[in-house]
């Protein structure tokens, strides 16, 4: 048979991630869909590989940026895998940003594509905070520098990966481990859907089933015969559908505005209740406040929403009917827009005008010239505005609960 010829059988293609390889990182994922009697009459199985490790020697090794990877697999999909109309990513890692960045490209470039499905096994769709404490290590793989949650290459790539609206075009599923010391569950979890979560496995063990009952490969197994017959991205995109996506974001940016308020005030209450600790508690809040900066999570969900808002006014729907999305995702944005100026803008003014707005680590340094009193007042004012944020984003998810209830 020609080997460009299409063939019935689909393609499970496996990306490894950081510091891993085709033959080691997977355990016995190809053994076991072979010998399993629904996956193996439909798909077959094969690898991505690529170049990489945790430091990187001059001279001895090149490991390649994320985007030539994403090239790499492009032309491997074209090439090797041509023959294959219908291909499923199972990816871990730093191999679900390959294969995130592959994707956005095609729409950059106004490609089609054959990907159906992505499994994300354990990947920093948010970045990783390990990865920016290892950017400070000297000769640190060009890899780990821009998996980093501060990263330009994670800004565009969730930016882009929102805009093109893929999570509508292909079926993803994300799956985390309880012990993962490496991905935090936030990242792990993508963003909009809610993540399948595999008991007593780590970062690494978690693709590395041994048999037919574990898991991890009951998981894939599920997705890939659910996804075989996946239609719905030729459908067009009903209110409902645009309801749901609004709502998993809401459901992710409450779940990390309740975190960062919960952060914030275990840090400041010390303070609260003794005033001689202020000095500790300005240290511990100025750092708190700078790792929420670098994140620049609250930032990317109001670049996300902005674009939401603008596609929605371009929609039929009256924008004064409280029912609409546009209404409900301008009423979101507005709650981002207060959180993000609580967390990242620093205006700087004296105790004399207390009404205001400036930023509470401003507050405790005592070189500005706040009392006790005062830097408590400005303390409690942010906690309060903080944990109103997060009432209202807990009360516009019941209402497009409701809302999506009367479909």
């Amino acid at each position: 048979m020609n080997n460009n010829q299409p063939i019935n059988k689909k393609l499970l293609l496996f990306i490894h991630g950081l510091g891993g390889s085709p033959d080691k990182t997977w355990g016995d994922f190809k053994k076991l869909i072979e010998q399993d009697e629904e996956l193996n009459p439909i798909f077959d199985v094969d690898f991505y590989g690529y170049n990489t490790g945790f430091l990187h020697i001059p001279i001895f090794d090149k490991y390649p940026r994320i985007q030539t990877l994403a090239d790499g697999l492009s032309t491997k999909i074209e090439t090797d895998f041509n023959k294959f109309q219908s291909i499923i990513l199972v990816c871990h890692s730093l191999g679900g940003l390959i294969a995130k960045r592959y994707l956005v490209d095609t729409k950059v470039n106004k490609d089609r594509h054959r990907i159906n499905g992505i499994l994300f096994f354990s990947v920093p769709n948010n970045g990783n905070d390990l990865a920016k404490l290892a950017g400070n290590i000297p000769f640190t793989n060009i890899q780990i520098h821009q998996i980093s949650t501060d990263s330009d290459f994670i800004y565009d790539l969730e930016k882009y990966w929102h805009r093109f609206e893929l999570e509508n075009e292909i079926t993803t599923k994300y799956i985390i481990a309880i012990d993962d010391k490496v991905v935090e569950e936030n990242s792990g979890s993508g963003g909009w859907d809610k993540p399948d979560v595999i008991m007593n496995r780590g970062h690494i063990d978690i693709i590395k089933p041994t048999s037919h009952k574990e898991q991890s490969f009951t998981i894939l197994k599920r997705f890939a015969l659910s996804t075989d017959n996946y239609q719905h991205k030729h459908n067009p995109i009903t209110k409902k559908d645009r309801l749901n996506k609004l709502l998993k974001l809401s459901k992710i940016i409450y779940n990390q505005a309740r975190l960062s308020f919960s952060e914030n005030q275990n840090t400041l209450f010390p303070f609260l209740q003794d005033s001689t600790k202020r000095n500790l508690v300005y240290k511990k809040i100025f750092e708190l406040s700078r790792k929420q900066k670098n994140s620049g999570t609250f930032g990317k969900w109001k670049g996300i929403l902005t674009k939401i808002r603008e596609e929605e006014s371009n929609n039929n729907e009256e924008v004064t009917d409280n029912n609409t999305v546009f209404f409900t995702v301008n009423s979101l944005l507005d709650i981002v827009e207060r959180l993000y100026q609580s967390f990242y803008e620093e205006r700087q003014h004296s105790p004399e005008n207390p009404h205001t707005k400036i930023s509470v680590a401003y507050a405790l340094d005592k070189k500005n010239g706040f009392n006790d009193i005062q830097a408590s007042e400005v303390a409690n004012s942010y906690l309060n505005s903080l944990s109103h944020s997060v009432d209202k984003l807990a009360e516009n998810i019941g209402k497009m609960e409701v809302m999506l209830e009367k479909y």
